[in-house]
């Protein structure tokens, strides 16, 4: 009984977790949440952020230039939702779901 507790409430947080990091709108680069400002300032944590942190959700604690709002977002380096997908190269075209190169001669096919 205990052993499914354990499963379930480690589970439970593996998904909040997830949540969380796939969440634009807890990003650092996501701004102010009061004045929608872009520029933020971080600041130094408090001792229920290092151990949020340490637990496995990196926030970092921000304050706003423009209306003073301090608190909690994913730091940038950790947050999935910041992370780009580089751009395929201009001579590239996505075609069927498929990437393919164009050459001057000839079609050139990638998997």
């Amino acid at each position: 009984m205990a052993a499914g507790l354990t499963i379930v409430g480690v589970l439970s947080f593996l998904h909040l977790r997830y949540r969380l990091l796939h969440n634009p709108q807890l990003c650092s680069n996501a701004g102010c949440p009061q004045c929608s400002e872009h520029e933020l300032i971080r600041v130094r944590r408090r001792r229920l952020d290092r151990i949020v942190a340490y637990v496995g959700i990196p926030v970092r604690r921000y304050v706003c230039r423009n209306c003073s709002w301090d608190g909690l977002r994913i730091g940038s380096e950790y947050a999935a939702a910041e992370r780009e997908i580089p751009a395929p190269a201009a001579d590239v075209l996505l075609v069927n779901d498929r990437y393919v190169q164009q050459n001057e001669t000839a079609v050139v096919e990638h998997s």
